[in-house]
């Protein structure tokens, strides 16, 4: 029995659904910045966004690339 709860225990955590737009609470906490200093940001086009109705969202792939290193 404990190798079944072990196998269903770890397929669970691996199918784990990772969101690809975020809203500017969550951008904003993967940056560590203030929501308002985010909108600063994407206003001077520093950060890119996304328009969805009346909201931002933010690709989580691009914000990941922010912290690379240019060479």
């Amino acid at each position: 029995m404990k190798i079944n709860e072990q196998i269903e225990s770890s397929s669970f955590f691996e199918n784990k659904i990772v969101p690809e737009y975020v809203s500017t609470k969550v951008a904003s906490q993967i940056l560590g910045i203030s929501e308002n200093a985010l909108r600063i940001k994407v206003y001077r086009g520093q950060i890119p966004c996304y328009k969805f109705n009346r909201s931002l969202r933010f690709c989580v792939s691009e914000i990941k690339l922010l912290f690379q290193r240019k060479e």
